[in-house]
């Protein structure tokens, strides 16, 4: 056998490449023990080696860690404890450690820290607590503030213009931020597209409900012109809206020239079984009114807002415009003194308003209503049944437009004894606020009857001022201020005179008389109209007061009044 020839057999040898005729060619024979044993040497040598660098490794990582540890323990202890002053110092202890990367570590524990309650609070919104205690904690913790807070603000405004964050979060990262660093120009800067973004968005979608409702258009078109530039997408889609809008208004619309008639009516008769026959001339029943409000809809008048027929342009008073439907007319509603006074009490009126579930009701103690049992009512007196016939029947409203409620103050309102001296008057108070926030929610206006309900021809004019200003700590502490101002009893004084320049002086600028007529008039200074009395005597005496409006004898409720069997002993 040649000595390079190759066995076709293994052997106890192993096969190693590298050896034969040519290097790299063949097989030749090497024992594999011996080499195992050689490689397992050299291994053994490494691993002390190994062992120390692990174990130099471990040794830095805990180094590093626990210092960054050790200052990230002592920056959270102080977020707890809201303490502004050691926030700060362990804030600034950690980013200047000593040990190389530990700060860089710290950074991240904190940074991760600090966005998560950041994004807590900003979710929670202004005014909660972990909005004051994230701005209390680091307010003056300056690194946190421009390296988080302020690019998070600003990152947040960018979002939302891409519509990658809700509303009520943006505003929360911005005004946490503006809280902090109230002056900072970028952020004000942002607060501003920010704001545009909000008014552009909340345009844009009650346009689109504007679009899909009868008689909308031209609302729908309006709204769309307010849609921002920078609100890219809508933008472009309200722009490309518009002109068909536009088309569709001008064959729904007009604008309405003449007066529009304002009509006004006490608090309903909601028991007439209690009401004496005294008060048979100056109220109708809760039947009666829901009559008047079913024959002006089938006779294609809307509702619209007293304050909407005049604006306040600097001191002049001029009038509006008024846009409605082509097959309408409008009207005005108002509510003559809703305060329930108790010398009316036991005499077939309800006691107060209440809200209950979101919705405006009314209450009566059993022994005003002649009944077993307290009575809680939705269908009894005016808003109740307004709020009802407007959800029955949307059209009967325009845009929205509720009752204009005129108040005294001097027996309290809505029921409630607000008045200064009454008897738990801060919870009355709050009662009757709660009430006049979810009548201005659902779009109803307040004017002032003064607050003592007396004729103003006689008073002085230290009396008048004396007067308003009353109704303003009495009346206007619970519904807001307000421009329109009810003659009491219909008692007016002339424009010119003291006394109207003392009312115009507290701001109000349209003055509402009593009389039959659709009467407007503008002086510059003021605006002045009628206010037609809906009431029994008008009902039954003077029924051509509604002619083309109203029935009056369809309207008339012989039942109920045929209840009212008593004169009133006062």
């Amino acid at each position: 056998m040649a000595l390079f020839e190759r066995k076709s057999k293994q052997s106890s040898l192993g096969y190693v490449r590298g050896y034969g005729r040519a290097r790299g060619s063949g097989y030749g024979y090497v024992s594999r023990g011996p080499m195992r044993m050689t490689n397992r040497k050299k291994a053994a040598g490494y691993l002390p080696i190994i062992i120390s660098l692990a174990t130099l490794v471990l040794l830095i990582v805990m180094l590093v860690g626990g210092t960054a540890w050790w200052h990230y323990s002592r920056f959270t202890r102080a977020v707890r404890d809201v303490d502004a002053e050691r926030v700060q110092l362990a804030y600034s202890a950690g980013n200047k450690a000593a040990v190389p990367g530990s700060s860089q570590l710290f950074w991240w524990f904190a940074s991760r820290h600090v966005s998560n309650q950041l994004s807590v609070a900003a979710n929670e919104g202004i005014g909660s607590e972990a909005v004051e205690a994230f701005v209390e904690t680091y307010r003056e913790t300056t690194d946190v503030v421009e390296e988080l807070v302020l690019p998070k603000a600003l990152s947040a405004v960018e979002q939302y213009r891409e519509k990658l964050i809700e509303e009520q979060v943006v505003v929360g990262y911005v005004e946490i931020a503006l809280q902090m660093r109230p002056q900072h120009a970028d952020l004000l800067e942002a607060k501003k597209t920010l704001d545009i973004l909000i008014a552009s968005r909340e345009a844009f979608a009650a346009a689109k409900i504007a679009a899909a409702q009868p008689y909308g258009a031209e609302e729908a078109a309006d709204l769309y012109e307010l849609v921002a530039e920078i609100d890219e997408e809508n933008y472009r889609i309200a722009q490309a809206a518009i002109p068909e809008l536009r088309l569709r208004a001008n064959e729904e619309m007009q604008t309405w020239m003449l007066p529009v008639r304002h009509f006004t009516l006490n608090p309903l008769l909601a028991f007439p079984h209690m009401t004496p026959l005294d008060y048979a001339n100056d109220y109708i029943t809760a039947v009666e009114f829901e009559r008047v409000i079913k024959q002006l809809y089938d006779n294609d008048y809307i509702l619209v807002g007293l304050e909407t027929l005049f604006s306040v342009e600097g001191t002049s008073v001029v009038p509006t415009s008024l846009r409605i439907p082509k097959d309408k007319k409008p009207f005005v509603l108002s509510i003559e003194n809703l305060s329930y006074s108790p010398r009316h009490e036991g005499r077939g009126m309800v006691d107060k308003l209440i809200v209950r579930d979101e919705k405006i009701g009314t209450f009566t103690s059993a022994i005003n209503a002649g009944t077993a049992d307290d009575i809680i009512s939705f269908n009894n007196d005016i808003i109740p049944i307004l709020e009802q016939f407007i959800e029955d029947n949307p059209t009967f409203s325009w845009r929205g437009a509720r009752a204009t409620i005129s108040l005294a103050g001097y027996s309290g309102n809505f029921g409630y004894r607000t008045s200064f001296g009454s008897e738990n008057q801060e919870e009355e108070i709050r009662g009757a606020k709660e009430v006049a926030d979810l009548l201005e929610e659902l779009g109803y206006t307040f004017a002032s009857l003064g607050f003592e309900y007396v004729e103003m021809s006689t008073l002085e004019t230290d009396q008048i001022i004396n007067d308003a200003q009353l109704w303003i700590d009495q009346t206007s502490n619970i519904v807001g201020t307000t421009t329109l101002f009810f003659w009491p009893f219909g008692d007016t004084l002339p424009q010119d005179s003291e006394g109207a320049l003392v009312l115009r002086d507290f701001g109000y600028r349209s003055f509402s008389q009593i009389g039959p007529n659709s009467f407007e008039e503008f002086t510059g200074m003021a605006r002045i109209d009628e206010r037609a009395f809906i009431d029994g005597n008008g009902l039954y005496n003077w029924p051509e007061r509604y002619e083309g409006y109203f029935d009056s004898g369809a309207v008339i409720d012989t039942e109920g009044r045929d209840m009212m069997d008593y004169w009133l002993e006062w």
